[in-house]
């Protein structure tokens, strides 16, 4: 049954990150909440196969003259940086706050998107 779960996980994470919503936003409460693993070590898991699968989505767009490299390597930096840095620094965060902060992020996130879908007019359903 836990394999059923991982399948359906990966492939919820898979449709949505194809689409550009980032797979980690279902992925992660999946894997805590379907398959009992831990905060810590879904979002490990999560950063795992987004290393993975993000090479592969970078040549497709690459490819497909979708990506301007020139600021590409600024904010690369950037993110590697304070990605790395916190990944060291989410080993001291306890389980439940990171879960929490993790929802807080997915409530706030789904704010701005719905406040800017419908001031820009794109709210049509």
């Amino acid at each position: 049954m836990e394999i059923l779960f991982l399948i359906l996980s990966g492939l919820a994470g898979g449709l949505l990150g194809g689409m550009g919503f980032g797979g980690g936003t279902v992925l992660i409460p999946m894997l805590v909440f379907l398959c009992g693993l831990s905060q810590h070590t879904s979002q490990a898991f999560n950063l795992a196969m987004f290393s993975v699968v993000s090479i592969l989505a970078i040549v497709i767009h690459i490819k497909n003259k979708l990506i301007v490299m020139r600021g590409v390597w600024w904010m690369f930096i950037a993110i590697a940086a304070v990605a790395f840095g916190f990944s060291f620094v989410s080993r001291f965060i306890n389980a439940s706050y990171l879960q929490v902060a993790f929802g807080i992020f997915l409530i706030a996130t789904s704010a701005v998107l719905f406040s800017f879908s419908t001031i820009s007019g794109y709210n049509k359903v």
